[in-house]
């Protein structure tokens, strides 16, 4: 099992991909928090904390996760992508 740090802005679809986002805009949400990505991480039977520190290009978002995961990285921004967007009601 690895540690996978998740940042919100991964997930932001305010965000282009140079300032950070690495899902596609559909799969995104409007300002997610880490406190969203933590309780998406729980509700997937993750094991997941969460941390506190501050995202180095964008200083004002605070807070990320740490998720074991034993897959790609990429697989798992999806699947917490789906669930944050899916506990907001699919906004």
């Amino acid at each position: 099992m690895t540690d996978f740090r998740v940042w919100p802005v991964y997930l932001d679809v305010s965000k282009s991909r140079s300032q950070g986002r690495k899902l596609a805009v559909s799969m995104c949400v409007k300002k997610p928090t880490a406190q969203e990505l933590l309780e998406a991480a729980v509700h997937l039977g993750l094991r997941a904390r969460l941390e506190a520190a501050k995202y180095p290009r964008d200083f004002y978002t605070e807070g990320r996760i740490a998720v074991e995961w034993d897959g790609k990285k990429s697989q798992l921004l999806k699947k917490i992508g789906v669930q944050v967007k899916k506990r907001r009601g699919g906004s």
